[in-house]
């Protein structure tokens, strides 16, 4: 989370506003998309007390009663019209002369009512007290208009009581009014410091937000190009590559007289072997693009372990049995809802590897079991295991561990993270354990049939 502290000198000390103009204006402007509705309300909210002070003249001043209302009333509509003005584009940017207007306006009112009634009755201070700081600390107003404004009003002030007789009641009123304008300005100027922090701290959570934005279209980007530059290679790679496996068998494969010598038909051997290889290794990659793309799609279907798992051990049988390997097949024949095709895939990497590492004359076993949480399809060999430090690495796609480099495992290093995500989308979930020099154990748990069944249906409104 980004910082809110604000550097010092970004400030000006004595007017509590922004030293660089564009940043400050930038401030205004945020200031009234926050606040301008508000600022709004205030404005009426604040001619109509201007108003209901008429009440309280009618009641409490008796003769000079007409004199002060018929002052509100006229001084009510110009409040009125600048308030309506706020609604304007033009008076919406302006709304804080437009408000210092309206304070100036009640403030010479309340001043002349002052002096008209020779009193410096409590109420009338109370409405300058009120009006001053609903509007400084309320009102987006800056500090020096604001300490400007407060200024003027208590100018109208000295000038409405110049001519009362001097006593303590004077002194006692002027001080109190004084000294809570005091208040006010110095209230607006910690209060503008502190709005001006929170628009930084805006700021830059906004540009964390844009950079964070900006770097997963980035990431989205790359995906794309990884993907379809990965889906290019595949098809330029796969037409030539068929033709040269090809080739290489027919070349093995012919058996006459005049046809190529045995070195030939190695060499042919070889190039069969190395073509498949690669042919396969680039299936792989494109699997692993697609599935990570989102690009594979399920279609779930009935049926059982052994089915999927035969399919899957079907490629491995003789590089096991070339390394004396024995796989074992303990699965049963209940019933599992799942993509067969993907799920073939996913088991079909997770037995190769399993063949890749465990060494000459042991043991794979491929089972299946029944639970509580679904149908468990396990794959246990006698390998090496990978170590702690390198077990949360192996499932990263694209990474080698260095236990898989002195074995010479997969170069490619998609194996569990192609799996992982193929058992996803067949409608399971992996998990892997494993104990150095004990081997690896990889789970496949598929959820009961009848919750995939029930999962996979279209829902029908009630």
């Amino acid at each position: 989370m980004p910082s809110s502290n604000v550097a010092p000198a970004a400030i000006d000390p004595v007017s509590a506003r922004f030293k660089d103009k564009d940043l400050e204006r930038a401030y205004r402007k945020f200031a009234l998309a926050q606040g301008g509705r508000l600022d709004q309300l205030l404005m009426i909210s604040g001619a109509f007390i201007h108003l209901g002070y008429g009440i309280l003249d009618w009641i409490v001043l008796g003769d000079l009663a007409p004199f002060t209302v018929t002052l509100r009333l006229i001084s009510f509509p110009f409040l009125l019209a600048l308030f309506a003005l706020t609604f304007t584009p033009w008076g919406y940017r302006n709304m804080m002369w437009i408000t210092v207007a309206i304070v100036a306006i009640v403030s010479v009112s309340f001043a002349g009512i002052i002096a008209a009634i020779g009193s410096n009755t409590p109420p009338y201070y109370v409405g300058l007290i009120q009006l001053a700081v609903q509007f400084s600390a309320v009102a987006r107003l800056n500090f020096r208009v604001c300490a400007g404004l407060l200024s003027f009003m208590t100018i109208t002030l000295v000038i409405a009581t110049h001519g009362f007789a001097p006593g303590p009641d004077l002194l006692a009123g002027q001080v109190m009014v004084v000294s809570i304008f005091l208040g006010a300005a110095a209230g607006n100027y910690f209060l503008e410091r502190n709005r001006r922090k929170e628009f930084m701290t805006y700021r830059e959570r906004e540009h964390y937000f844009a950079q964070v934005l900006e770097m997963a279209e980035d990431a989205e980007r790359s995906v794309d190009r990884k993907n379809a530059l990965l889906n290019v290679l595949g098809h330029v790679v796969k037409t030539p590559l068929h033709q040269i496996i090809g080739y290489a068998q027919i070349i093995e494969q012919t058996d006459q007289p005049d046809g190529p010598g045995d070195e030939t038909r190695s060499f042919a051997s070889e190039i069969y072997r190395a073509g498949t290889s690669l042919s396969h290794q680039s299936q792989r990659l494109l699997d692993y693009s697609r599935a990570d793309a989102g690009l594979l799609p399920a279609s779930p279907q009935m049926t059982t372990p052994t089915r999927v798992v035969r399919e899957a051990i079907y490629r491995h049988q003789t590089p096991a049995e070339t390394k004396r390997i024995t796989l074992n097949l303990e699965c049963g024949e209940e019933n599992i809802f799942v993509d067969p095709r993907h799920m073939t895939r996913a088991l079909d990497e997770l037995i190769d590897n399993a063949v890749r590492y465990c060494p000459p004359g042991s043991t794979i076993t491929i089972s299946s079991e029944v639970t509580s949480i679904g149908d468990i399809i396990s794959i246990r060999d006698d390998g090496p295991g990978i170590t702690n430090s390198n077990f949360d690495l192996a499932g990263e796609a694209l990474r080698q561990v260095e236990d898989v480099r002195k074995l010479g495992g997969d170069k490619l290093g998609i194996g569990v993270s192609l799996s992982r995500t193929l058992t996803r989308i067949a409608g399971g979930k992996l998990y892997i354990c494993s104990i150095p020099d004990h081997g690896c154990l990889a789970q496949i748990v598929i959820p009961p049939a009848t919750e995939g069944v029930a999962a996979a249906q279209p829902k029908t409104a009630a």
